[in-house]
């Protein structure tokens, strides 16, 4: 795979480049997106162990990052989106306990940034995006209750921001995905005509885009 070489190739240079200047947090920076970006081409490739791996040490350097610089929101924010990511590989690996302990501390995280500044669209969106992540584990676990508290969180979030930039597709597209998440929650618990109200909102929208 072409692209896996030369992603292997920047690699060793941003491990250098970060070993021989360790207190340089640019390098460790670059590193942890290095491994990031690794780590997405072993998913494509099917190689989980090892896109797993990757994920592992980009989280190590952000954890480490922030730990130094806890203030520094860009650091917090790439934290909560790597446990989202890891969370992620988890999930393809069936592993569904760890999976909800990476996306619990995905979103305490996305909770505080959000609280910190209540008007970044991008904080409020990863907090709805972390909702909807947990959301999912809950009904993999059968805990029907809690995924559509947490889908609840998430449309809230979504209406939100739509409302606040109605010209902006990818928010609409964030509330559309809400409305079919709580859709087939209703649909679980036999809410029919919430089910179907759901689904309507959903058509709208995407009758819309």
């Amino acid at each position: 795979e072409p692209a896996l070489q030369l992603y292997q190739q920047a690699h060793q240079l941003f491990k250098i480049l970060a070993s021989k200047h360790p207190q340089d947090t640019g390098f460790q920076r670059d590193l942890s997106a290095s491994h990031a970006r690794l780590g997405d081409i072993y998913l494509r490739l099917g190689e989980t162990d090892k896109a797993l791996t990757a994920s592992q040490a980009m989280l190590a350097i952000i954890k480490h990052l922030s730990a130094l610089n806890p203030q520094n929101t860009d650091f917090q924010q790439n934290l909560s989106l790597s446990y989202g990511k890891l969370g992620d590989i988890y999930l393809r690996l069936g592993e569904t306990d760890k999976a909800l302990t990476a996306y619990q501390a995905m979103l305490a995280i996305a909770k505080h940034l959000s609280a910190l500044d209540p008007q970044n669209t991008d904080f409020q969106r990863n907090l709805s995006g972390s909702h909807a992540r947990l959301g999912d584990i809950y009904l993999r676990l059968g805990e029907t209750d809690k995924a559509l508290t947490v889908y609840q969180a998430t449309l809230a979030i979504a209406k939100h921001l739509s409302a606040l930039d109605p010209q902006n597709t990818g928010f609409q597209r964030d509330l559309s995905a809400s409305h079919a998440r709580l859709g087939d929650i209703y649909l679980r618990l036999g809410e029919t005509d919430k089910a179907f109200t759901a689904s309507q909102a959903t058509l709208a929208i995407a009758k819309h885009l």
